[in-house]
């Protein structure tokens, strides 16, 4: 991975590290970034982003940045 943005925690797959209501900015593995959404946003039936498919899946959160509310 290279280096992430100041102030954004590294994520290597699993569980969400935040609880669900979190506002966070997220990083996906193709280098986009999503900004202020809750942590639950990303974890649903058939796709969860924060439990990796795969080491090669593009939609896999890399890193997260807890936000104020």
């Amino acid at each position: 991975m290279t280096s992430l943005p100041e102030g954004f925690v590294a994520h290597s797959g699993g569980p969400c590290p935040v609880a669900p209501d979190t506002m966070v900015t997220v990083v996906f593995r193709d280098g986009q970034v999503v900004e202020r959404e809750r942590a639950k946003f990303w974890s649903g039936p058939g796709e969860d982003w924060w439990r990796w498919q795969s080491h090669n899946h593009d939609n896999d959160i890399i890193a997260y940045k807890v936000e104020n509310p």
